[in-house]
């Protein structure tokens, strides 16, 4: 995989502003079928494992604005190309010394937020149709899709705390997804999760055994949902968040995983400690650190 984390403590540049066109990169592509009712959006940058940059977020965030308001959608598909799904944000790029002193101004943990708030709330079905792994970031990206299909050949993992890193802004909406049980396992853990347990904690809805299966399958929802009537799933996925969660629940959450992130991210020095011996490839010696205070 590239040199990535997870968008949970990604060092994420502010946005664009949405009224203004999308930046031009080849690096998210949006594709029409079913006479325009199925909107895809493909993460392009597999030589990078799909790990995503500041252009990327803008456009996404973007074309999920446009899409939402566009009458004729009616189904979105998230995908992308290349064996993996996506591994987060990319810590690789030439400008990470502006990307980490943005951090310190709180306003990255909204803008994190932001991508994950407007793909969860995305007012029509979300198939994410996963070519292949998904880490960080990428995991999280993918639990705020209404339909996960998987190969059986990928995996799926939060290595955060490997890193010395807290899966914080990413724990609002993967806990409500998978459960308290699941998530404690998998965040405390790292360990890699195969398609078999993913399937059974519910992160997979379907596992396709090779990428023909996994189109039939996509395509088989994205009927459904054309099928179905477009207002009343709206207001099932609406129902759905607020019974499962609750709009004020949602949001007092969201709170509490920005202070996390502010405190256990931006000022921690495990996480600091963890990322550099992550770029020297160096196993990490946490005894060296004195313990952190508790939150």
């Amino acid at each position: 995989p590239t040199l990535s984390l997870s968008l949970a403590v990604a060092l994420l540049p502010p946005m664009a502003s949405h009224s203004s066109p999308p930046p031009s990169s080849s690096e998210v592509l949006l594709s029409f079928s079913h006479g325009r009712k199925v909107a895809t959006l493909t993460l392009n940058r597999p030589s990078r494992a799909n790990a995503l940059t500041p252009v990327m977020l803008t456009s996404i965030i973007h074309h999920l604005t446009t899409l939402k308001d566009d009458s004729a959608v009616r189904v979105l598909v998230l995908t992308g190309n290349g064996k993996y799904f996506c591994t987060g944000m990319d810590l690789g790029g030439s400008n990470q010394a502006e990307m980490r002193a943005k951090m310190a101004d709180g306003g990255v943990a909204d803008e994190a937020l932001q991508l994950y708030e407007s793909l969860k709330s995305f007012p029509k079905p979300v198939i994410a149709r996963l070519n292949g792994s998904a880490m960080g970031g990428g995991f999280g990206l993918l639990l705020c899709a209404d339909i996960r299909i998987g190969l059986s050949s990928s995996f799926f993992s939060f290595s955060e705390v490997k890193r010395g890193i807290v899966p914080a802004l990413i724990s609002a909406y993967v806990v409500p997804e998978i459960g308290a049980s699941y998530a404690r396992r998998f965040f405390l853990t790292g360990e890699r999760v195969l398609s078999p347990l993913a399937l059974k904690s519910g992160i997979l809805t379907e596992v396709a055994s090779d990428v023909s299966e996994l189109d039939s399958l996509t395509e088989k929802f994205a009927s459904i949902f054309i099928a179905n009537a477009p207002n009343a799933m709206k207001v099932v996925k609406e129902i759905v968040a607020d019974v499962g969660l609750g709009v004020d629940k949602h949001e007092h959450n969201k709170e509490v995983v920005k202070a996390v992130f502010q405190k256990y991210v931006v000022t921690s020095k495990e996480a600091m400690y963890g990322m550099a011996c992550f770029k020297s490839k160096t196993q990490p010696d946490w005894s060296t650190l004195a313990p952190q205070a508790k939150l």
